[in-house]
């Protein structure tokens, strides 16, 4: 008798190993099928976390408002004579949400072992945010740059440590970085030199819009005033891809984000983004993109 319910306890464990990715993907009711994949759609798609799941970008992230905030804030951010502007952020936010519970629902069919996708109340508890992490390449890029890391949180700090915090504390990440521009765009996969120069950036310029900063009254080490470090970042910044070059990434979007667009760390940046790229067109002309992305995730 204990070997006939022992048999009904686990049948349904082997059963669900058992399954295939397509499988599963099916046993999925289509509403919330669809809505799933509007989320990853926006995640790695528009939000470049493709170059996370399938290239060497160490994170990728998205942020929604709670159903309740969001009108609210939707009108603050964008005014009425932005109308079809409006609509598509909001259609947008609504994916996310909607999207990102109907995964929580299905996601121990699809368990993950190198990355890690959770989320995290934002700093300033009006949204979620919800970041795509690939463990190794987190921990790589903290140790590469790990004296920017340790001036700034801990000097005892190790990359697999700050990763532990991640797991473990509902804390959002840019919190456990002490809400630190620079180092983010690290882990964001901007390049270093590329983070220092966007938060030196956004320190030298008096604009009340800029979340709170804490601003200079004098300029870095280099320049002689604070106008003339303006200048700098005014005609040494520049997006990461040419806005003329953007027709071929209708479906897939490179990492955006501003750079220095004449040194060697950004030349390399966009040379290997433009190559995973391909990869990544590759890996989902095989097969539908809902099964590639969780085939993707749930690789051992």
């Amino acid at each position: 008798m204990l070997r006939f319910y022992f048999f009904w306890i686990i049948f349904p464990f082997f059963s669900l190993l058992s399954q295939t990715v397509e499988e599963k993907v099916e046993s999925i009711p289509l509403g919330e099928r669809h809505l799933i994949e509007a989320f990853f759609n926006i995640l790695l798609f528009k939000e470049a976390g493709a170059y996370v799941l399938f290239g060497d970008k160490p994170s990728a992230f998205v942020v929604y408002f709670e159903a309740e905030k969001e009108s609210k804030r939707m009108v603050l951010e964008v005014t009425s004579r932005y109308g079809d502007v409006l609509k598509r952020i909001r259609s947008e936010n609504w994916q996310l949400r909607r999207g990102w519970e109907s995964w929580k629902k299905y996601r121990h069919l699809f368990p993950c072992h190198h990355w890690i996708l959770e989320e995290r109340p934002m700093p300033d508890r009006q949204g979620v945010e919800i970041f795509l992490l690939h463990k190794y390449n987190f921990i790589k890029t903290v140790e590469e740059n790990i004296a920017d890391f340790q001036t700034v949180l801990s000097p005892a700090l190790t990359g697999e440590e700050l990763l532990n915090q991640y797991k473990t504390k509902n804390y959002s990440l840019f919190n456990l970085l002490h809400k630190h521009h620079a180092l983010l765009g690290i882990l964001l996969g901007f390049g270093k030199r590329n983070s220092w120069l966007f938060y030196n950036r956004d320190r030298c310029y008096a604009d009340p819009h800029t979340h709170n900063l804490t601003l200079r009254h004098t300029p870095s080490r280099g320049f002689q005033t604070l106008a003339q470090e303006r200048y700098y970042y005014d005609h040494h910044l520049v997006p990461s891809f040419a806005q003329k070059r953007w027709k071929c990434f209708q479906l897939l979007y490179p990492p955006y984000f501003l750079a220095d667009p004449n040194t060697s760390e950004t030349e390399q940046l966009q040379k290997s983004y433009l190559e995973q790229r391909r990869y990544i067109h590759r890996a989902y002309q095989r097969e539908t993109f809902l099964v590639a992305t969780l085939r993707r995730l749930c690789e051992s």
